[in-house]
């Protein structure tokens, strides 16, 4: 009797942590949105801030029920490095991108400035 109880509080955590998580999601949301304003970085982060949290929650839900501890742990560390790489490379693309651009004009506009020799 006292396996099932223990499980059932093992359910009601599981449910807890994704509800947490999902109260995570919206407040992470409508924090960045406030802080950094309307940019072409948002859509990212926006797509990705679910993405992480949920598998967060996802592997955390899994080992609160100890289905399989030694094989979350196995593929969480790979699947976390995976997307922070991901992200990584995105923001450094982007940031590439626009830091050419700002350079570019830059150049442009002392060209145009400078006097033809």
């Amino acid at each position: 009797m006292t396996d099932i109880l223990n499980f059932i509080l093992e359910i009601i955590a599981t449910v807890v942590i994704y509800l947490v998580a999902s109260a995570i999601i919206d407040s992470a949301e409508k924090f960045i949105q406030r802080a950094v304003g309307p940019c072409a970085l948002i859509k990212i982060v926006k797509a990705a801030l679910p993405v992480i949290i949920q598998l967060i929650a996802s592997f955390m839900t899994t080992n609160q029920i100890d289905i399989a501890p030694m094989a979350v742990y196995i593929t969480y560390a790979p699947i976390i490095c995976a997307v922070s790489l991901g992200l990584a490379l995105a923001f450094g693309l982007v940031v590439c991108e626009a830091a050419s651009q700002i350079l570019t004009q830059a150049y442009r506009r002392a060209q145009a400035k400078t006097p033809n020799v």
